[in-house]
């Protein structure tokens, strides 16, 4: 791999891993603010749906006596396809009105024990594995007659991440690409000069190997002489030679009855 390839390797390597953390950062803001969006949709949504009930326990009569409630809580699941079910149920758990068909008669525990917010008008956050549920207390916030709770899946939620997520890392990869290719013109113009005197060296220290294949004449095979930034190739192939010449005359002296072998 040459100069330009071992940067522009290192490049690609550092793109990746800043685009990778943008990507993870991005994604997990956009996570957060879809989240609240729709959970801050679901508690107007909540409170709306609440209020029929309100004005008939305000009257001091019980939930239950609410004309056509399995209509209104029907209407309000209409609003958003996602929402699995919106259930009314006693403070016990026990299911007054619910849209869902399933045959149940309570709520799970969590949906009973969950705490309110009596600064946000008695709403009531619970997260679980497959959906989210937005509720609020029905009543007087001190001591409510029954909880309303909206069930809302985050399928539709997950698809608009993933959604991001594939446009951003498409974007992202784009990016990268285009990096990629501006860096290699960049490198390979501002890395000309070097790229030609290491090319050039690296000529003659091969020449200079291949040499003693054949015994060749260092004079007769001399490289090309490539010279620039106060370096030469040609200095370079002297050197070698001059060491060799060194270590030849000094392997003699030590040894002066190795006249062959390998040097």
């Amino acid at each position: 791999m040459g100069l330009v390839g071992r940067i522009l390797t290192v490049v690609a390597s550092a793109n990746l891993v800043v685009l990778f953390v943008f990507v993870g950062l991005a994604t997990l803001q956009f996570e957060a603010i879809l989240s609240n969006m729709v959970r801050e949709r679901l508690v107007v949504l909540a409170t709306r749906t609440a209020v029929p009930f309100n004005s008939v326990v305000d009257l001091g009569l019980p939930v239950s006596s609410v004309r056509n409630a399995l209509a209104v809580l029907e209407a309000a699941k209409q609003s958003d396809p996602a929402i699995d079910d919106i259930t009314l149920f006693s403070l016990g758990g026990e299911i007054i009105h619910s849209t869902s068909d399933q045959n149940t008669q309570v709520v799970p525990i969590a949906w009973v024990s969950a705490v309110s917010d009596p600064e946000a008008g008695g709403v009531f956050q619970i997260d679980e594995r497959a959906s989210f549920v937005t509720g609020i207390d029905v009543g007087e916030l001190s001591a409510p007659s029954a909880r309303l709770a909206i069930k809302y899946s985050n399928a539709q939620a997950m698809d608009q991440m993933r959604a991001m997520v594939a446009k951003l890392s498409f974007v992202a990869g784009l990016l990268m690409i285009v990096t990629i290719l501006i860096g290699a013109l960049v490198l390979r113009l501002a890395l000309a000069e070097h790229v030609r005197i290491i090319d050039g060296i690296l000529a003659a220290y091969d020449l200079f190997e291949r040499s003693f294949w054949r015994a060749s004449n260092p004079d007769k095979d001399k490289p090309k002489d490539v010279d620039g930034l106060g370096i030469s190739s040609a200095y370079f192939w002297d050197q070698l030679w001059k060491s060799e010449r060194m270590y030849e005359s000094e392997r003699k002296s030590v040894c002066p009855s190795d006249k062959g072998g390998d040097s």
